[in-house]
């Protein structure tokens, strides 16, 4: 048999498995809890907007998953060529393989001075994503001692006039801006708009009002790119470092879109459910390595749920770009932050009349899930009718944060802050009124860094 007759079977599977299409295709509380989570060290990757059909971004995968056929092998390429869906950037994962809305175009409206922008709405037959940003007016200190914010959680009004009610919201905050994304349950099939009720304050202190935005949403993806996905099946953990020193914790690699700029990798974690509450990649001491051990630029994008498992998985994912570089490229968490159940509690006496901007030194040992932890101090904090208590912990050097309730008064938690390597966080919540008297405060888990390494060796990365 010659050569031509070998490549044969390989070609014919590749263009039954891709299918190119035509142009015209059939496809806090948070703003606290954001400022006082650890920053995560991100290297920036320069991106252009891309607007493009997706049968160009088509043609580029295409060129990418032959070159890797040098290196995993036919089978293995068109199997992950075959996947169901396709993905639009900052958005998520889109089924392919039934019919699909996605927004006409993007909205930018102005309204007391702050600005909402609808950036992108995915629609298939399992659920609806709704990413959307917020201008916010006013100072930036304007809203460092308040939780009412401008971030509830929007619901999605629908033409009969039911609504949706958002099952997950996730996203970044910025003062006095912030971006999310929003997951809702599927629309009706035959929906062609939908609105996107915001409660909204123009200051904090104010009643929220609905902010309304009717959307617009078409069955072509003219308004945005979709990049087919390169599914990695079965996922690859590198063998023998999935779970280092058997710490109940596997990492690996699900899902890879090559983009024009840069690929994303998108993987999980499942962890021991009788160890761990959940559990989170350290972003911080994450690598990807090219071949010659040099290391890559990377981003945290914020990881699609689409691919979610049980209660204890959780999403991952980071965009880098391998372009010119020799593979194999190798990915590595060298720590990970997890969450142990804790069963712990001290008094804390606020007194007879405490007030904004009152401190107590504390020196109060407790231990929680096995771990030693020492109560330094506590203070108050507020603005406009709202009050936060917080707690400064020390504790054993893995020990990052720890959450708290009090036993006595409804509170709501609103973040965290730590030093990163010296074990000292600071654990607030919000009380709906001034706490008083005696209080039992519950400390209720605690969390974890776990030294290790986690790695996932990528061979079907190209050069180029």
């Amino acid at each position: 048999m010659n050569n031509e007759d070998m490549a044969r079977p390989w070609e014919d599977a590749i263009r039954a498995a891709v299918r190119v299409r035509d142009a015209d295709p059939g496809f806090t509380r948070r703003l606290r809890g954001e400022l006082m989570r650890k920053t995560v060290k991100e290297i920036p990757i320069r991106r252009k907007p891309a607007f493009r059909p997706a049968w160009a971004a088509t043609m580029i995968v295409i060129a990418v998953l032959l070159g890797a056929f040098l290196v995993i092998g036919p089978e293995k390429v068109v199997a992950a060529l075959q996947s169901l869906f396709g993905y639009v950037p900052d958005a998520g994962f889109l089924r392919m393989d039934q019919p699909f809305r996605i927004l006409e175009r993007e909205i930018k409206e102005e309204r007391s001075g702050a600005t909402l922008y609808i950036r992108q709405v995915l629609a298939d037959g399992g659920r609806t994503v709704v990413v959307y940003e917020v201008d916010c007016p006013g100072p930036e200190t304007q809203w460092l001692k308040t939780s009412t914010y401008c971030t509830d959680a929007p619901s999605l009004r629908l033409p009969g006039g039911a609504r949706l009610e958002a099952l997950g919201l996730s996203g970044r905050s910025g003062l006095p801006y912030y971006r999310e994304r929003a997951e809702y349950a599927a629309l009706p099939s035959d929906a062609v708009s939908v609105a996107l009720i915001l409660p909204f304050r123009a200051k904090p202190g104010d009643p929220a009002w609905p902010w309304t935005v009717e959307i617009p949403l078409t069955s072509t993806a003219q308004s945005a790119t979709v990049y087919p996905v390169w599914e990695v099946t079965p996922a690859v953990p590198a063998a023998g470092t999935e779970d280092p020193l058997g710490q109940g914790i596997r990492f690996t690699v699900d899902r890879i879109v090559a983009m024009e700029e840069n690929y994303l990798l998108e993987g999980s974690l499942e962890w021991d459910p009788a160890r761990y509450a959940s559990a989170a990649p350290d972003y911080t001491q994450l690598e990807i390595a090219d071949g010659n051990g040099e290391l890559c630029a990377w981003e945290k994008v914020l990881p699609d749920s689409v691919s979610g498992g049980a209660g204890n998985w959780a999403a991952w994912a980071v965009r880098f770009n391998p372009r010119g570089r020799p593979g194999p490229f190798t990915v590595s968490a060298k720590s990970m932050i997890v969450e142990r159940p804790a069963s712990a509690s001290f008094e804390m006496d606020f007194g007879p009349a405490p007030f904004i901007g009152q401190t107590w030194a504390l020196d109060i040992p407790i231990r929680a899930a096995g771990y030693a932890l020492r109560v330094t101090s506590a203070w108050i904090d507020g603005n406009n009718g709202t009050v936060f208590v917080f707690f400064s912990f020390a504790g054993e050097r893995n020990a990052v944060a720890a959450g708290w309730e009090d036993a006595d008064q409804q509170t709501t938690p609103i973040g965290m802050d730590g030093l990163e390597g010296f074990s000292i966080f600071d654990i607030g919540a919000e009380y709906g009124h001034m706490p008083v008297g005696r209080h039992t405060i519950r400390v209720l888990s605690i969390r974890l860094m776990l030294s290790g390494e986690w790695t996932v060796r990528l061979e079907g990365i190209p050069a180029e």
